[in-house]
């Protein structure tokens, strides 16, 4: 007995290299473009729903030298720091976010555009009673795994009753904020370090993409919010084995698949871990979590066909090929790529 015991931990020690290891070459990866190229729209005008990219050269030197210079600056923040309360950072940093988010959203007045759009006029055609895009041909024939974001849309539409995608975007702003604090939460729980914990604060704050995304009215920053709370709660029950903390994480995970599938890969990557916890603590909980957190997510798709069918009347078609979005990703040039419309 003992002798197996030893074993599974064995193998869930390399289990656990073996991702880390894969993290470690993927962030190096990223690294590595991050300073020896920059990808940048090909069409500079905001307005216009282009989306195509041309990847550009930079000069290793200037990007290393600005990368050592931002390090310079976050050490300097940091000693200052350190004569500041936590709380009064965690707030300053807040504040920080909030504000230019507000500025943002309500006074720079991004347009919304290119899927973002249509999924937001389609909201306001379902809420009148037109389903003429469930057709055959239209763009929820071809993607039917827009509902979901679709419904979260509608219902937000239909308490607050002021049809402007400002509303929608000034309520991102609120899940940013709570994506922030519990980002922090996370750092707090992993590394449990002061210094840590106090340079995370200050490279949040100048992480401008934080305060700049809720423009986008699509399902990415309520998801990446729910992942967030989802990831908080597991982390927290492997410290605390409540199986409430394992109900938080799953609806979590669920609500954020349906608004964007996208967390479907963060989804896999938990299963793993709570598997790999399972092999060394034999806690059925984490079996039992994976099976409904599973489970649920596969039915969540036809569920929501199903309701749709009702609610409209029409037929759901299962839309265009999931492989599609890979080919279309890997294509080299543009026009090259298969069309999705």
């Amino acid at each position: 007995m003992e002798k197996d015991k030893n074993r599974v931990n064995k193998f869930v020690g390399i289990s656990s290299n073996i991702l880390g290891v894969f993290v470690v070459i993927i962030l190096t990866i990223f690294c590595i473009s991050g300073i020896t190229v920059t990808a940048k729209f090909i069409n500079q005008n905001w307005t216009d729903s282009n989306e195509n990219i041309e990847i550009k050269l930079d000069s290793i030197i200037i990007n290393l030298i600005g990368i050592i210079a931002f390090l310079g600056v976050i050490l300097g923040l940091y000693k200052i720091s350190k004569k500041i309360s936590k709380k009064w950072i965690f707030g300053i940093s807040i504040a920080i976010i909030t504000i230019i988010g507000i500025f943002w959203v309500n006074y720079v007045k991004v347009p919304v555009k290119a899927d973002q759009k249509v999924i937001y006029d389609l909201a306001f055609s379902f809420l009148d009673g037109k389903f003429d895009y469930l057709d055959e041909g239209y763009y929820l024939f071809l993607h039917p795994l827009q509902l979901g974001i679709l419904y979260f849309i509608m219902f937000v539409y239909k308490i607050i009753n002021i049809q402007s995608p400002l509303v929608f975007q000034n309520l991102n702003i609120i899940f940013v904020i709570i994506s922030t604090i519990f980002l922090y939460k996370i750092c707090k729980k992993i590394y449990n370090n002061e210094k840590t914990n106090r340079i995370f604060l200050i490279l949040i704050t100048f992480f401008i993409v934080m305060p700049m995304i809720p423009i986008l009215v699509y399902g990415n920053i309520v998801g990446f919010m729910l992942s967030l709370i989802s990831i908080y709660f597991i982390i927290k029950y492997f410290d605390e084995r409540k199986i409430r903390q394992l109900v938080i994480a799953s609806i979590s995970m669920i609500f954020s698949i349906m608004l964007k599938q996208n967390s479907q890969v963060l989804l896999i990557a938990i299963c793993i871990i709570m598997f790999l916890d399972f092999l060394k603590t034999m806690k059925k909980s984490n079996l039992i979590f994976i099976f409904v957190t599973v489970i649920i997510t596969v039915l969540l798709t036809p569920m929501i066909y199903k309701l749709t069918e009702t609610f409209t009347g029409e037929k759901v078609n299962d839309g265009i090929p999931m492989i599609t979005y890979i080919a279309m990703g890997m294509a080299e040039e543009v026009d090259r790529a298969p069309r999705l419309v």
